[in-house]
């Protein structure tokens, strides 16, 4: 998690980025992507933050199920760079109560 590196379109003050949660196939729907992501909501409330943004690949339906699952909403878009490509990112964000 660190200080948001996002479209300033996307940015209001006291936002925090998610930068990565990656879990194999195998892994998937066993709660670890649960454990990890309330962690990261917990590090963001005792920041003091007022909301935490990530970027997810915009074909990737499963992550978006997923964090749509947790009150993320898409706020925007942004090309990511993997390797040499540039691929379509949703940017998303959950407000912190």
């Amino acid at each position: 998690m660190c200080e948001p590196e996002l479209p300033a379109e996307c940015l209001r003050s006291g936002d925090y980025e998610l930068k990565r949660i990656y879990l194999l196939h195998r892994f998937q729907g066993s709660g670890i992507g649960r454990m990890l992501l309330n962690e990261a909501i917990r590090i963001a409330v005792e920041l003091c933050r007022s909301r935490l943004l990530l970027g997810v690949y915009r074909e990737n339906r499963d992550a978006i199920r997923f964090y749509e699952k947790f009150g993320f909403v898409v706020i925007g878009e942004r090309m990511f760079n993997i390797g040499k490509r540039l691929l379509p990112d949703l940017v998303m964000a959950r407000n912190i109560d």
